[in-house]
């Protein structure tokens, strides 16, 4: 049993440790979760390389593919496709 420490405000606290959301989640759920996040890493660093490699043109100077504002970013529909991106403002990169 954790011991009560008395903290500066005079008042007693039970140290217990830190914990994070994903800790108390079903291991399915934590590890479906790990997959989506390394998956849209992956599909960033794609899109990086392409654009460093001339594959995909540099999304200043193109628009929104939804509202035709000048594009801020590159969208993934699905991670699944790396490179099928479309430009969109930071407004519809939701």
């Amino acid at each position: 049993m954790a011991k009560a420490i008395r903290g500066e405000d005079g008042l007693l606290r039970i140290p217990f440790p830190e914990r994070r959301y994903k800790d108390f989640l079903m291991p399915e759920v934590r590890e479906a979760l790990e997959a989506y996040r390394v998956a849209r890493e992956r599909a960033g660093l794609m899109v990086q390389m392409a654009v460093a490699g001339g594959l995909l043109p540099p999304r200043s100077g193109l628009s929104c593919v939804d509202c035709s504002a000048p594009a801020t970013a590159y969208d993934h529909r699905d991670y699944d496709k790396p490179l099928d991106v479309e430009p969109v403002c930071h407004r519809c990169n939701f």
